[in-house]
């Protein structure tokens, strides 16, 4: 038996070609697409809603999230504790999750127990009632959640930066008083209900070990949902300028930086690349930042870059929290790293690196049936499928230094760039 020589490191390579699994598409009676990805090897399935129904769509304060976390707070047929007992008895994991575009359901189980997690999906699905008793215990706990939120540096230069970015008054940049909780009713509830979570506002994805029958059980669930008219909104139009910022917050020991700008939603040209040269920036523990303000100058623990992309846009942002007397100086270093990626070229070793990174991050996402399932997800939102995670790979391959140093010219430019500190004067 050969002995293994630990004191050579393995040979690395970069794949050059990763295809992720090709979903089904099953269209229901009444038109609603269902996308399968089939492991029959694994003995679970899971289940996810996905309705057009995020916080863009509604016209009240805190009205979608209040909707979506009320479904599961009592039905026509049973009450909260009814169906948390439920839950816990069978190990069924039950989530709910809610963006700017879109609001998820989705109910996870062994396959042996399936057809009671898909009764009281169904049950969560169609028959809520919205109690307010539950409605009222729910806005406190948020109420009272936000307000602590609110008290921290980085929660509040999140929110400043968002509204400086996207504008106060468009949906991806508004923020609201916690207070507003106190003014949502059943009522508001059950009108938000009613005019988005809808039979043609719809599609579902389920994973796992998937058969025909179950395909058929979530196809009646969906079909059963209501048909109304419904219109896309469009929060494409942004209204701002670059702005710099400063919210004093004299009982701080840090302050907290967002600096960054308006970008583009995923279907852009330049977002594989941006994405590349984000992370080389900042996007991993070995980044250009982390060395520089973290490892070198020790003005922080964490810094982070990053493109956060909606349905209408997106922004890049760098984001890190420093002791306010570092502040003026770690803005200095940020910008300087910038400025560098706009004048030398990338060394080799390091585009290997990041390349190593990227890829890394997505095979570890494709790596079951769940992550494969949030890749589905994403890929019907953007418009695409499972086919652009090889395109996004092969892209990633063929991206050169003279490619990035191109887009920081385009991108990275100090005048352009909002910068928002909260902290001491």
């Amino acid at each position: 038996m050969n002995k293994i020589d630990r004191s050579i490191a393995p040979v690395m390579f970069t794949p050059n070609n990763v295809e992720a699994l090709t979903e089904k598409v099953i269209v229901t009676p009444k038109g609603v697409k269902i996308y399968s990805l089939e492991f029959p090897q694994f003995d679970v399935v899971r289940v996810s809603m996905v309705f057009r129904a995020g916080s863009k769509y509604q016209n009240m304060p805190f009205m979608a999230a209040s909707t979506l976390g009320m479904l599961s707070e009592g039905t026509a047929n049973k009450t909260n504790k009814q169906i948390s007992d439920i839950l816990d008895f069978y190990g069924i994991y039950f989530d709910v999750s809610i963006d700017r575009d879109y609001s998820i359901v989705t109910i996870c189980s062994l396959s042996k127990f399936f057809d009671t997690a898909i009764d009281i999906l169904e049950d969560i699905i169609l028959n809520p009632t919205f109690p307010k008793k539950e409605l009222s215990v729910l806005g406190s706990k948020r109420k009272n959640s936000l307000k602590l939120e609110r008290e921290k540096v980085d929660y509040i230069a999140l929110e400043k930066f968002s509204n400086s970015i996207y504008g106060e008054n468009n949906p991806y940049g508004v923020s609201y008083s916690e207070e507003c909780y106190g003014d949502l009713k059943p009522k508001h509830l059950k009108e938000f209900y009613d005019n988005h979570y809808l039979i043609n506002n719809l599609f579902s994805v389920v994973s796992g070990n998937v058969t025909p029958e179950i395909i058929e059980k979530i196809s009646n669930i969906c079909d059963k949902l209501p048909e109304k008219e419904f219109a896309i909104k469009d929060c494409s139009k942004f209204d701002t300028e670059p702005v710099t910022r400063h919210i004093e917050k004299e009982d701080s020991l840090q302050s907290a930086i967002k600096v960054g700008r308006l970008m583009f939603t995923k279907k852009h040209e330049d977002f594989i690349p941006m994405q590349f040269l984000t992370t080389v920036l900042g996007g991993y523990f070995g980044s250009r930042l982390i060395l520089n303000v973290r490892e070198d100058k020790g003005y922080t623990y964490s810094i982070f870059a990053g493109l956060i992309n909606m349905e209408d846009g997106g922004h890049f942002v760098i984001s890190t929290e420093v002791g306010s007397e570092y502040t003026q100086k770690a803005l200095e270093e940020i910008f300087y790293e910038m400025e560098v990626l706009k004048t030398e070229l990338i060394p080799e070793e390091e585009l290997v690196m990041v390349r190593n990174v990227i890829i890394g991050q997505v095979l570890r996402i494709l790596d079951g049936p769940f992550g494969i399932s949030d890749v589905t997800i994403e890929s019907v939102q953007n418009q695409t499928d499972n086919s652009s995670v090889g395109q996004l790979i092969r892209t990633i391959n063929e991206i050169g230094a003279e490619q990035l140093r191109d887009m920081a010219i385009k991108y990275f430019n100090k005048e352009e760039m909002t910068v928002v500190v909260v902290g001491a004067k």
